[in-house]
C-alpha cells in the first residue's frame, strides 16, 4: 500500500495548526471549534491558535499558540478591529512557523493563509441574499455596506486573500455555501468537500422525564402545543414571524424563545398582537438544559431571513421534534419537506406557519411520526460520522500541500 493509499490511522500523526480566536462555549461557532480541536488532538498533533483571553480549560492533549487581537468589543468598529487584528497577527505567526506544521487549518476568516478552511459562510453571498430578499430597494446602502459595517469589509478582504489560487481545500457547511464558493471565487469542485459541523446527537435525544420537568416548571399543560424558537439574533432569525404565527393560529399554543437577543421589541409585538401571556422569553439557555427543552416542546420553528446553518434545527430533529424552517435557514438542506419537517416557501412565513400549526402539526400522530423520521434522518450529522471525515480532509490537505511543494 502506498502512502497516498493509507488510511489516516495508518499514517504518521499530522502536525496541525488550527486557527480560531475563541476556544470556549460562548457561542455555537466557538463551541464547534473547541469540540473539533479536542477530538482531532487525540489523533493528530494539534496546536490551536487562539486568544488566551477567550480560552477555556481542556483535558485534551492540545498545544496552544496565543494570538491576541489589538482590542475586543461588540460595537461595529471595535469588533471589526478585533477580527482584522487577530487575522493579521495569526497570519504573521503562521508564516513564521510554517515549517513546523503539515497543515494549516483556518476556521472562518481567522487568517489569510491556509491549506484547509472551514467555511461558515461567504460574505459576498450573504450581502447579495440580504439585499435581494430582505431589503431589495436599499440600493445605496448595499453599495455602502463595507463602509457602514466595517466588519463586513474586513471579512471580504480576508476572503479575497484566502480563496485564490492555489486554492485551499474548502470545507463548507452546506451545499449552498459550496455553490457560493464556486460562484464568487471560482473554487473548483475537487477542492470543495461539504462537511457539516458534527453534533453529539445523543445529548439531544428525546427525554420523557425532561419533558415533564420542563413543562411543569413553565406551567404548560400537557395538552397545550408548545412551539420552540432558538437563536440569538432575533431579527435575522425571524422571531417576529414566529410571534405573528402564534397570534394567527387557532390552536391553544404558546411560544418558547431561547436566545440572548434583546426581547423588548418582541415583547411589544406580542403585546400588540394579544399573545403576551403565551410568549415565554427564556433568555440564553445552557446546553444541558436546552436539550431538555427540545424534548418538552412539540414543534420547532426557525423562520430565518438569512442563516448560513441554523444548528438548532438539527438538534431539534435529533430530539424527535418536527421542524418548520424557512428556505433561508441554511439547515433546510437537512429537512425533507413533508417527511422529516416542513420547509416554508419564500414569502409570507407567518401565514404559512400558522397554517401548519392549525393543519398537520395540530395532530399528535403527525408530529410523532414526523419527529421519528427526523431523528433517523439526522444520523449523518453525528460526530461519530462527521469527525472521521474531518480528519481525512486534513490528510488530504497535507497531501495537496506536499504535491504543491514538490511541484515547485
Amino acid at each position: 500500500m502506498s502512502a497516498a493509499e493509507e488510511t489516516p490511522s495508518a499514517q504518521r500523526r499530522l502536525r496541525v495548526a488550527y486557527v480560531y480566536r475563541h476556544f470556549n462555549h460562548s457561542g455555537s461557532l466557538p463551541a464547534v471549534f473547541l469540540a473539533r480541536a479536542e477530538w482531532l488532538s487525540r489523533h493528530e498533533d494539534v496546536t490551536a491558535f487562539t486568544s488566551a483571553a477567550s480560552r477555556d480549560e481542556t483535558a485534551a492533549p492540545l498545544r496552544f499558540e496565543t494570538v491576541e487581537p489589538i482590542m475586543v468589543g461588540t460595537d461595529r468598529f471595535r469588533y471589526a478591529a478585533e477580527c482584522a487584528s487577530f487575522a493579521f497577527r495569526a497570519t504573521r505567526r503562521l508564516k513564521r512557523l510554517r515549517s513546523h506544521f503539515d497543515v494549516i487549518h483556518v476556521d472562518g476568516f481567522s487568517a489569510t493563509v491556509a491549506d484547509l478552511v472551514t467555511v461558515h459562510a461567504v460574505r459576498r453571498a450573504e450581502i447579495d441574499h440580504y439585499f435581494e430578499h430582505v431589503e431589495p430597494t436599499a440600493r445605496l446602502r448595499r453599495r455602502l455596506t463595507p463602509l457602514l459595517r466595517p466588519q463586513t469589509g474586513t471579512v471580504i478582504g480576508i476572503e479575497n486573500r484566502l480563496y485564490r489560487q492555489p486554492f485551499p481545500l474548502c470545507l463548507p457547511m452546506s451545499r449552498r455555501i459550496a455553490e457560493d464558493l464556486r460562484r464568487h471565487f471560482g473554487v473548483p469542485d475537487d477542492l470543495i468537500d461539504v462537511i457539516p459541523y458534527g453534533l453529539d446527537l445523543q445529548a439531544f435525544r428525546f427525554d420523557p422525564e425532561a419533558r415533564l420537568r420542563e413543562r411543569a416548571s413553565m406551567g404548560t399543560p400537557p395538552d397545550r402545543l408548545a412551539v420552540l424558537f432558538v437563536g440569538d439574533d432575533f431579527e435575522r432569525k425571524g422571531l417576529d414571524q414566529a410571534i405573528c404565527a402564534l397570534a394567527r393560529t387557532a390552536r391553544d399554543a404558546e411560544l418558547w424563545i431561547a436566545g440572548g437577543g434583546d426581547p423588548e421589541r418582541y415583547r411589544a409585538l406580542a403585546g400588540s398582537l394579544g399573545v403576551t401571556e403565551r410568549t415565554r422569553f427564556l433568555g440564553r439557555v445552557p446546553n444541558d438544559r436546552l436539550a431538555g427543552i427540545y424534548s418538552a416542546a412539540d414543534v420547532f420553528v426557525l423562520p430565518s431571513r438569512q442563516d448560513a446553518w441554523g444548528q438548532p434545527v438539527v438538534e431539534a430533529m435529533a430530539a424527535g421534534r418536527p421542524v418548520v424552517v424557512s428556505p433561508f435557514s441554511g439547515s433546510e438542506e437537512a429537512v425533507d419537506s413533508g417527511v422529516t419537517g416542513f420547509v416554508l416557501e419564500a414569502g409570507d412565513a407567518c401565514t404559512q406557519m400558522a397554517a401548519l400549526l392549525d393543519g398537520p402539526l395540530a395532530q399528535r400522530e403527525v408530529r410523532e411520526a414526523t419527529g421519528a423520521r427526523a431523528t433517523e434522518a439526522v444520523e449523518q450529522f453525528d460526530r461519530g460520522v462527521v469527525f472521521p471525515r474531518l480528519r481525512a480532509a486534513h490528510h488530504r490537505a497535507a497531501e495537496l500541500r506536499r504535491a504543491r511543494v514538490a511541484g515547485h
